[in-house]
């Protein structure tokens, strides 16, 4: 059985230093402008993190390939993703960390986040900001700590996207310690060794699904293969919770049964 003692101590430490990030990066923080600009990134011939780096704050980046990388966001940036495009970490390190206070805002649409591998979020790691997803896939990353396929102390919402296939010691799919909002979304075929195959919900985060599904997820040497919750209000809507090893949920969540 998973010691959330430990794992409490764990995540208040990770915590912390987040804040810390946060407060010595959110002087410079400038927020989106009304006319953002917007450059095409061919990850055949372009280097993303270069385009990250100079674009404007509120600038939007339109990126074709698959761009192998470990990719660092610390203003509010839109990425949209044409032709199928891949940020792909090549098994080093998070694919994409965004850092700020919660009025950095990171748009990411039509993209796949895959073959991460890091401590914590190994496909994206939300460090304080707002990050939204949508039309996108998070898969195949693995973390050795929390959050296979994301881990996010700040706000993240999804939409019409899919978290899939990652794997972690806890919070297979998403570690949330933030606020979370899934609509119509997937946290699928995502596995643990202790708890939370698609959703672990740590102290101070708050979750709301609604018209999503968690399924099929898996914790292999502990509980709760779908949600596992420590933390504050997980709120179900119009969503299911099924199929997932060795059960569904941990303590009484309402909306989700066994």
């Amino acid at each position: 059985m998973l010691k959330m003692a430990a794992t409490r101590a764990v995540w208040r430490r990770w915590v912390p230093a987040v804040t810390v990030a946060v407060a010595v990066g959110s002087a410079g923080v400038v927020t989106a402008t009304p006319a953002a600009a917007q450059t095409l990134v061919n990850c055949t011939s372009q280097n993303l993190q270069t385009a990250i780096d100079n674009a404007a704050p509120g600038a939007t980046l339109v990126i074709r390939g698959t761009c192998y990388g470990n990719f660092r966001v610390g203003k509010s940036l839109s990425l949209v993703g044409v032709g199928g495009a891949v940020l792909d970490g090549n098994h080093e390190g998070t694919v994409l960390t965004v850092r700020g206070s919660r009025n950095v805002q990171v748009d990411v649409s039509r993209l796949g986040i895959a073959h991460g591998f890091d401590v914590d979020g190994g496909g994206l790691l939300n460090v304080g900001a707002t990050v939204t997803l949508s039309g996108s896939t998070v898969r195949d990353n693995t973390a050795t700590r929390f959050g296979g396929g994301i881990a996010s102390s700040g706000k993240l919402k999804l939409t019409n996207s899919t978290v899939q296939a990652n794997t972690a010691r806890a919070g297979g799919g998403i570690a949330n310690a933030g606020s979370l909002e899934l609509n119509w979304s997937k946290l699928r075929g995502n596995t643990v060794l202790r708890a939370g195959g698609g959703l672990l919900n740590l102290a101070g985060g708050t979750a709301r699904l609604s018209a999503s599904t968690v399924m099929l997820n898996s914790a292999r040497d502990g509980m709760s293969g779908g949600i596992h919750n420590v933390g504050g209000p997980v709120v179900i809507v119009q969503s299911a919770v099924t199929g997932n090893s060795p059960n569904n949920c941990s303590s009484v969540i309402p909306g989700c049964r066994g």
